[in-house]
């Protein structure tokens, strides 16, 4: 018989007993491992036992036998893997099982997936943090919306580890700061499931606060040599994870804690720099080897696109501001960051999906709509004429096309799970047409009334597109997809934002009303400049007040206010009967 032998270097035997038994390369560092403590594990030390003879030792005690003896305690008070009372056990086992696949959204994700899980098992803050989730998470998904069944339980798990949290920001070590993350990360969502999106928008800037910490804790002259090694994974998704929370914050009309990703993080790879080689189209090379890479990388981009669009501000006052040298200088060097992102996405898309890590082929169509919101958001900071948004009318048709597709993959339960390994990506806006992605993924549907996701890439660019293209059947179209679009997406609450685009859409085709509603095209003083809603949080079932900002009488002309009190909808097809 063939005898097989070890490739590559030997084997070693001098790791700790932790990364023996789980059979993973141990980094031997010392009196803890890194690979123990980067994926929040308790490093048992070292020893020079074999892994044959440690599985050995832990089988001989785990089957020691135990004698009963007569006492008065409860069956719930035997010795269990998972520690907490039995509501607790119940509802992180819930968290774990069903809330982390649906919060994770379209991409593969170990940090809720694989991570989040591990650490609700082992620390205690997390472990209070992921019950108040899963409780808050079944409220949303499975019951009927004002039977808060699981409020108190909820309140009481989200006030302990609120609690136990401040205790360790109090004492904070180095190997403290990605745990406080984590729970901020759950915190915000709770709030998100409560429908109050102030208080998940304080957690993030927490987080934010905390990660900036982090990272000069990391970048200090006692850390220097820790901050040259590799960065784990895990870390790498929990810092872009609040990069793109960073975004959201502005969505909801409040202040960064920073807009550009900092130098000293060694997660985030410097995808465009001075002496990047370029092609002759004067457009910066790039290559995505994964789909990760091309997130990573668009997140980037908008981060510094938002910088600049805060810096420039609207134009609200008379007459406009025009834009400085070096404003123009950046918006330039923006949008060709901008298109060679697209190039190098359309390449990558070029290649097998399981070789790009696509596991879901809505995953690259939300990435599309990202930069077609993005790139016209950019190429229109400052416009003096709602007009000008009109020149943007294929970056409107991909978004909505790519929000359709979306909806279709998901199929017409609504339960927003993963499509079929047969489903295939279309959304591309090359020219030559789709290109195939099948799904590796193979989940069954969840019977759940309501989907929800933590991230908000879809129904905010749909949102906008339905106000600021004024094609009056896109517009509409747009207005349709808000509406049968399978998740609420972090706090962004589908109904209400539909309801609010139409009542946009009918204060500026007034005018023309009387016209068939292909015909009905707005002219530029009738136009929305910007419309805001009063209040953040609002609860299901009611209505929002939205604050129209307009300029009636041209570019030169003072904004004027219209404030309108948009009713709570009921469902999508009564909804549409009234407009379409």
């Amino acid at each position: 018989m063939q005898q097989y032998r070890r490739a590559g270097r030997p084997k070693s035997k001098k790791g700790c007993i932790t990364c023996k038994i789980r059979h993973v390369k141990c980094g031997e560092e010392k009196p803890e491992c890194k690979q123990c403590t980067t994926t929040g594990r308790k490093c048992d030390g070292y020893s020079s036992a074999s892994q044959k003879e440690l599985h050995a030792n832990i089988t001989k005690s785990s089957y020691a036998p135990v004698v009963p003896e007569k006492s008065s305690i409860s069956s719930d008070s035997r010795i269990v893997l998972i520690p907490g009372t039995r509501q607790e056990r119940q509802y992180v086992h819930f968290f774990c099982a069903e809330a982390t696949d649906a919060l994770s959204g379209f991409f593969p994700s170990d940090f809720w997936n694989r991570f989040l899980p591990q650490m609700s098992h082992h620390n205690s803050t997390m472990r209070h943090a992921a019950a108040a989730v899963g409780a808050a998470y079944e409220q949303y998904a499975l019951r009927v919306p004002g039977e808060n069944v699981n409020e108190g339980f909820a309140l009481r798990q989200y006030n302990k580890a609120i609690q136990l949290l401040q205790e360790q920001i109090q004492t904070a070590r180095a190997s403290d700061f990605d745990v406080m993350l984590m729970t901020c990360a759950l915190f915000s969502c709770l709030e998100m499931l409560r429908s109050n999106q102030n208080g998940a928008m304080d957690h993030v800037e927490g987080g934010l606060k905390i990660l900036i910490s982090k990272l000069r804790a990391n970048t200090s002259p006692s850390n220097q040599s820790k901050s040259k090694q590799p960065a784990h994974e895990f870390e790498r998704e929990l810092s872009q994870f609040f990069y793109r929370m960073n975004l959201q914050i502005s969505l909801s009309g409040r202040q960064q804690q920073f807009l550009e990703i900092p130098p000293e993080d060694p997660t985030a790879q410097p995808f465009f720099t001075n002496d990047y080689t370029h092609d002759d189209d004067d457009t910066p090379t790039l290559v995505f080897e994964t789909l990760s890479q091309a997130r990573d990388c668009i997140t980037s981009i908008k981060l510094r696109a938002l910088s600049l669009l805060h810096e420039i501000g609207f134009i609200l006052t008379v007459p406009p501001v025009p834009h400085s040298p070096e404003h123009q200088a950046r918006k330039k060097r923006l949008i060709t960051n901008f298109h060679a992102w697209h190039h190098a996405f359309e390449k990558m898309m070029a290649r097998p999906a399981k070789e790009v890590g696509i596991r879901d082929p809505r995953a690259p169509l939300t990435l599309l709509i990202e930069y077609h919101v993005s790139y016209f958001w950019l190429c229109n900071c400052n416009a003096r004429y709602e007009m000008e948004y009109d020149g943007h009318w294929v970056d409107y048709l991909k978004i909505v096309e790519c929000a359709e597709e979306i909806i279709r993959l998901s199929g017409d339960n609504g339960s927003g799970s993963s499509p079929s390994p047969s489903s295939s990506f279309s959304g591309s806006s090359s020219s030559s047409g789709s290109t195939p992605v099948t799904n590796a993924r193979s989940d069954s549907p969840l019977p759940f009334r309501r989907r929800f996701a933590m991230e908000a890439p879809v129904t905010p660019s749909l949102y906008w597109t339905a106000y600021k293209c004024r094609d009056p059947l896109l517009r509409r179209r747009a207005i349709r997809a808000i509406l049968q679009f399978p998740s609420c997406q972090g706090g962004w609450e589908n109904r209400r934002h539909a309801a609010s685009a139409i009542r946009i859409m009918e204060i500026e085709e007034g005018p023309v009303s009387h016209l068939p509603v292909a015909e009905r095209f707005v002219q530029n003083g009738w136009r929305v400049i910007e419309p805001l809603q009063c209040s953040a949080d609002v609860k299901d079932g009611e209505g929002v007040s939205l604050l129209l900002l307009m300029r009636p009488d041209g570019p030169e002309g003072e904004v004027f206010e219209r404030m309108e009190f948009v009713e709570w909808p009921g469902h999508g097809d009564e909804l549409g009967q009234s407009w379409s």
